[in-house]
């Protein structure tokens, strides 16, 4: 398995940024207003910062575990993903949400990264007649985008308890970073190719 260094290097930037002196995080975190008057190193940067102990323990958490799994099948392909799933995240929010100042955070990345997996698990099961292990893939992906649906309904985050004073849940950012990650797998063959499937005869 290849080391999953770019996983654990946006880790350690993310801790970094969230201890470092409040300018830091401000000058980086995805400023709506910042970002039209040309800061658009923040359509990137903005996920890597984040409002509570809370909200970075438990971004970084998803995207620890989903990332070195899909970093250690194809690093080319988490490159993209988090690339493409940053910028677009980032985009939805600004032109979607208008209503939004400020924006922290990995949990959009983390839903793409989900996504892409999930799918990428489903149809390789699927392709080898693993039908049970098919099965619970999909049903993770429905469960992946009820989730970012259930959020927008209720307006609240599903795990994350303290986002900070007066700071929002933001569920157009979960449901845009999956619906990225599902979208990308089309265009990743090699990716989905070379996943495995969590059964006996592969451990």
């Amino acid at each position: 398995m290849k080391l999953p260094w770019l996983t654990l290097l946006t880790g350690v930037v993310a801790v970094l940024v969230f201890v470092s002196p409040v300018g830091v995080a401000s000058g980086l975190q995805l400023d709506r207003g910042a970002v039209f008057q040309g800061a658009y190193w923040q359509l990137l940067t903005g996920h890597l910062t984040h409002w509570s102990f809370d909200h970075l323990i438990w971004d970084l958490a998803m995207f620890g575990i989903l990332g070195v799994l899909v970093e250690a099948r194809s690093r080319k392909a988490w490159i993209r993903l988090n690339l493409i799933s940053a910028l677009a995240v980032s985009l939805s929010v600004i032109f979607i949400q208008a209503e939004l100042e400020f924006y922290r955070g990995l949990s959009g990345l983390d839903m793409a990264l989900a996504g892409y997996w999930f799918v990428v698990m489903f149809q390789d099961c699927r392709l080898k007649g693993r039908s049970n292990e098919s099965w619970m893939w999909g049903a993770a992906l429905v469960l992946l985008f009820s989730k970012a649906l259930f959020e927008i309904v209720l307006g609240n985050a599903l795990f994350v308890s303290n986002l900070g004073d007066g700071v929002v849940n933001v569920p157009l950012a979960h449901l845009a970073g999956a619906a990225v990650g599902v979208v990308f797998w089309r265009y990743d063959r090699k990716g989905a190719r070379s996943a495995l499937c969590l059964s006996r005869g592969h451990l």
